[in-house]
């Protein structure tokens, strides 16, 4: 907020009366008016709404909700300060005004109450003097009540600047407690979010590791379905060897019973050859004997025709 003060200063008698509103105070009496005029300055323009959707992320609106309160509060501490400090100002300014002796009279200060210098007692300097006295004790007198006037003015001022602050005060704690349960129905919407999507990924990888598996299935339903075909085909092959291996089991007892008869033909027949190889023996000693008495018998022959 800021104070725009103006001043009007005449000559006549005084008389104090003021009006008080909200926006605008105005101290008047014969010699003095002052208008307080109350404006709203560009520094206390009303905030805009903000409004803030779930979507955004959690830090965001927590940022968003910081930097509003951080706003509001440097707005409120600007505006005390202004105030108190042009408040201040303002008593200082006025006090000095009515505490100085005037000393000179300002000509057409305002348009309706211009004051010429003809109009002055100018005749010399005991006129001046005296006139000054004058002047100085009725601003004297005028300065007490108005500084009353004032003070009672400032005082119901800083009374409504109070009033004021303890309100901004209950808003701010009012906004702290919807900031703490928006923050916190935001953390819950972010959990909330965060257990969602924490959800869905879980889903997709289970379904992807289900289609993983049915994948893994039908391949190995594949196999199993070739590996069957393959086991149909060495069973029969299996048949086939195990008649083939009969058959062969069969050739081979048929063949042992005929090693035996050969085995016991072999063996009559070694014997009859040991005997032949005995009877051979015995007639070719008996031939070598037969041989060796012809050779004599022949021999003798010879020696009895010679």
């Amino acid at each position: 907020m800021t104070a725009i003060i103006t001043f009007m200063m005449l000559v006549t008698p005084i008389q104090v009366t003021y009006a008080i509103s909200r926006s605008k105070c105005e101290l008047n009496d014969g010699k003095c008016s002052y208008n307080i005029n109350l404006e709203t300055s560009a520094s206390c323009a009303p905030e805009k709404e903000s409004y803030v959707s779930f979507g955004q992320g959690y830090e965001t609106i927590n940022y968003a909700a910081d930097e509003k309160m951080n706003q509001m509060q440097q707005d409120f501490n600007i505006v005390k300060t202004e105030h108190e400090n042009r408040i201040k100002e303002l008593e200082l300014s006025i006090q000095k005004v009515l505490r100085n002796a005037i000393s000179t009279i300002p000509v057409e200060y305002g348009p309706k109450h211009a004051v010429a210098y003809d109009t002055l007692p100018l005749h010399g300097p005991e006129n001046r003097a005296e006139f000054s006295e004058r002047s100085r004790a009725e601003h004297d007198v005028s300065g007490n009540m108005l500084l009353f006037q004032l003070q009672s003015q400032f005082n119901r001022m800083r009374t409504s600047l109070s009033e004021r602050t303890a309100d901004l005060l209950e808003v701010k704690n009012k906004l702290n407690e919807t900031n703490d349960l928006l923050t916190a129905a935001q953390k819950q919407a972010w959990d909330s979010s965060s257990k969602l999507v924490h959800l869905e990924t879980h889903s997709s990888v289970l379904e992807r590791e289900a289609n993983i598996l049915r994948n893994k299935l039908k391949d190995k339903t594949e196999r199993l379905d070739y590996a069957n075909e393959r086991l149909n085909i060495s069973e029969t092959k299996l048949v086939k060897v195990e008649n083939q291996l009969y058959d062969v089991v069969r050739s081979e007892a048929i063949a042992k019973e005929e090693l035996e008869t050969l085995k016991r033909v072999l063996n009559k027949t070694q014997t009859e050859l040991e005997k032949l190889k005995v009877l051979h023996a015995d007639i070719s000693r008996k031939y070598q004997k037969t041989r060796n008495t012809l050779e004599r018998r022949e021999t003798e022959l010879m020696e009895c025709y010679s």
